[in-house]
């Protein structure tokens, strides 16, 4: 459900920020995304709260307890709207400061910027108060109805792909306005999906304070991985702003775009796996809890590179294909952030497994103080002449370093088998990645850049992974059941 979910979001939005790009025109466009990533900054905050009461939501479900989880349900959403307020006042004061003051944007377009401004602020409010209904889909693994959720959305942004080519208005404006009404459809619909499909997700007024201290404490770290986050992406693209302008924020927010899909695909496992194993690990079975950790995590690495070897190879036929006219450094920054991913997706069953303990204090600190730095790094580089691609290199250093630290940290929490994770998930999967890479990479590099190149560089990518991912990849008991998947389709 999710895969079908997410081959729907990847058409419809590949199109939709086509139409939006040429309908808003470049400069337009770079400031919506330099706009929204202001108020995005506080996005951290859902994600450590999501996080955190899928975390609380599954660990009781594994335990079968439903009137703590009742309980854990009512107070997340007396927390999530205490913060979406504070946020919200913050947003409202810092953030129009900033927005007027330190962004380099047109004069003639401050007052459509203020105006989409304030409809981001209210959809990040909204948002926010929402996250506690997804954590609760997730935490049941109810999947088709995130999937379907989430198709309802995709589609509602395309209704505003079409609203946008056929009115005359200030189109910045109405795209901001459209948006916040698609994230107020959204919130209402799973607000009335949980209510009637799940007894616990009812909301009643309730407080406890040991549980309110329990969980916000375990936000509060949380809090510390969103901040590093958010600095390395929402930072960037201020920082790309003030020193390159809107042109440069254009190009990192379609690369953006293309990188965010991508990461779906390998986040649509994780969130699958995820509750499974903080259930294990509530049933203190650990042994079962790693062996569904080691195994998502060899899946999600290779249906990533499944993607991102034809995308990395054809960057240019695709982009242009897509946008017909592609902002400057769009290509290069769009290889990066793939280079990136990949070694991204490596962590997300790792981070399941730390955030399934609940001992994540050691590990937001450290992997924390790592990202972080990828900001103070991009600025000197910057600000001493180095082009726009730089704190996307800083980026991808910076993420091999922590999915290092990921390593070390996991293994002081549990009795972790760091040299079997070593020698046959990691070392295999890189010599797997370069069996993969050779033949599309020398197609790539003797023929034309065109039509006729697509199809082979892609043909030969697909036919490269299957090989390699089956004969090389995959363990014995994991081709049976590829083997009995195969047979039972042919003989369907």
């Amino acid at each position: 459900m999710l895969y079908f979910r997410q081959a729907v979001t990847l058409l419809v939005s590949q199109y939709t920020v086509r139409v939006v790009l040429n309908t808003l025109g470049a400069e337009d466009y770079g400031i919506y995304n330099v706009v929204a990533g202001v108020s995005s900054v506080f996005s951290f905050l859902s994600f450590a709260m999501s996080s955190a009461t899928q975390r609380f939501l599954s660990y009781e479900l594994g335990r079968g307890n439903l009137k703590k989880y009742n309980e854990i349900f009512c107070m997340c959403m007396n927390i999530y709207a205490l913060i979406a307020l504070v946020s919200g006042i913050l947003l409202e004061t810092i953030g129009i400061w900033f927005i007027n003051t330190k962004l380099i944007i047109p004069y003639n377009r401050m007052e459509a910027v203020n105006i989409v401004y304030q409809f981001t602020v209210f959809s990040f409010v909204i948002s926010t108060i929402n996250s506690v209904y997804i954590a609760n889909v997730t935490s049941h693994e109810r999947m088709e109805i995130f999937a379907g959720m989430s198709i309802v959305d995709v589609v509602l942004r395309l209704i505003i792909v079409f609203v946008l080519s056929l009115v005359s208005v200030d189109k910045l404006k109405l795209y901001g306005i459209l948006l916040f009404i698609v994230v107020c459809v959204h919130a209402v619909l799973y607000q009335i999906i949980c209510t009637k499909a799940f007894n616990e997700c009812k909301y009643k007024i309730f407080w406890n304070s040991n549980l309110f201290r329990e969980i916000t404490g375990y936000i509060g770290w949380s809090i510390i991985g969103g901040i590093a986050t958010v600095t390395r992406n929402q930072g960037i693209n201020i920082l790309l702003n003030m020193f390159f302008g809107p042109i440069v924020n254009a190009a990192r927010g379609i690369a953006h775009q293309i990188n965010s899909v991508i990461i779906t695909f390998a986040q649509n496992i994780a969130e699958a796996t995820r509750p499974g194993i903080i259930k294990l690990y509530a049933e203190e079975n650990n042994a079962e809890m790693l062996s569904l950790a080691f195994y998502s995590t060899r899946i999600i690495y290779y249906l990533m590179l499944f993607l991102a070897v034809p995308l990395f190879l054809e960057a240019p036929f695709i982009l242009k294909l897509w946008l017909n006219e592609v902002p400057e450094y769009t290509i290069l920054f769009t290889r990066l952030l793939l280079i990136e991913a990949v070694i991204e997706c490596l962590r997300y069953s790792i981070d399941g497994i730390i955030f399934a303990t609940g001992n994540i204090r050691r590990f937001q600190i450290m992997i924390s103080g790592a990202l972080i730095l990828v900001l103070p790094i991009s600025y000197l580089f910057v600000k001493i002449g180095f082009p726009p691609q730089y704190p996307m290199i800083v980026g991808i250093f910076m993420s091999l370093a922590a999915f290092f630290l990921r390593l070390v940290i996991v293994r002081k929490v549990i009795k972790f088998p760091m040299k079997y994770f070593i020698e046959n998930i990691l070392l295999k999967i890189i010599i797997a990645s370069i069996l993969i890479v050779i033949l599309p990479l020398i197609m790539s590099m003797v023929m034309p850049l065109g039509i006729a190149q697509f199809f082979i560089v892609g043909s030969t990518s697909v036919i490269s992974w299957i090989l390699i991912v089956y004969f090389y990849g995959l363990e014995k008991e994991e081709k049976n059941k590829v083997n009995q998947i195969i047979l039972k389709f042919l003989w369907r």
